[in-house]
């Protein structure tokens, strides 16, 4: 299987891993608010309309789970393409090698956000997926 061949094993798992976290992501993001204070929250954001053109005033709330929904829709998207590209046997090495640069770049954009907004499970799966995307650039 090309997707796992020598030379596109470790960008293939880091793809895979981006999936998982997008996976991840959204199960954690929509899972239903358990504590008081959470579910004061959640009723306090739904409950404020914002405003934003179009003749549509979406809720705080309808803002976050769309902002939800965008990053793992991202980071699936982007894991699908790079299993696209590990799968085609016509994608030279170079190519892969290239890409494995930009995933690099944008995955350590989400970890940079994570330690400033102390969002520890972006913190660990980012390190993760940057971790195994390292080892892609050495031919693995």
């Amino acid at each position: 299987m090309t997707v796992f061949a020598r030379g596109r094993r470790a960008f293939s798992i880091a793809a895979i891993l981006m999936i998982l976290t997008a996976v991840a992501h959204t199960m954690g993001s929509i899972a239903p608010p358990g504590d008081p204070e959470h579910v004061a929250l959640v009723k306090g954001m739904s409950a404020l309309r914002i405003p934003v053109g179009l003749g549509m005033e979406p809720s705080l709330f309808d803002i976050y789970l769309d902002l939800t929904f965008t990053m793992s829709v991202c980071l699936a998207g982007l894991g699908l393409l790079n299993l696209v590209l590990a799968g085609s046997e016509g994608t030279p090495a170079v190519v892969l090698r290239r890409v494995s640069w930009v995933n690099l770049a944008w995955m350590a954009a989400l970890v940079v956000l994570a330690v400033v907004f102390h969002i520890a499970p972006m913190l660990i799966s980012g390190v993760l997926i940057m971790a195994v995307i390292g080892v892609s650039l050495t031919g693995r």
